[in-house]
């Protein structure tokens, strides 16, 4: 098994790669982890001028896609949100996990 590295989501390069990510869910993966749009949402605000202040946005890229999302929310609170979401490979399906 290889590794990927996780690194901070990056304003200047990264927003293809968010949305090419969330557009190949498969319906399944729609239903349980972006229901409605918000993980969507939400990762595509931090390509925005203002931005969440209270989050931090992370991705793992493999021969040039997005492999995996890691993000916290509410970062402010005592405990933060935390979630992940993987790409399965060849099969255009997302694997989740929170």
């Amino acid at each position: 098994m290889s590794q990927l590295p996780i690194r901070p989501f990056n304003k200047d390069t990264d927003r293809p790669l968010a949305e090419a990510f969330f557009t190949q869910m498969g319906g399944e993966s729609r239903g349980f982890f972006n229901r409605g749009g918000g993980n969507e949402q939400n990762a595509l605000r931090f390509f925005t001028p203002e931005g969440l202040s209270d989050s931090a946005y992370f991705l793992a890229e493999d021969q040039g896609r997005m492999a995996g999302y890691v993000f916290l929310w509410d970062l402010h609170k005592s405990i933060p949100w935390l979630a992940s979401l993987w790409r399965r490979t060849g099969r255009g399906n997302i694997w989740a996990g929170s």
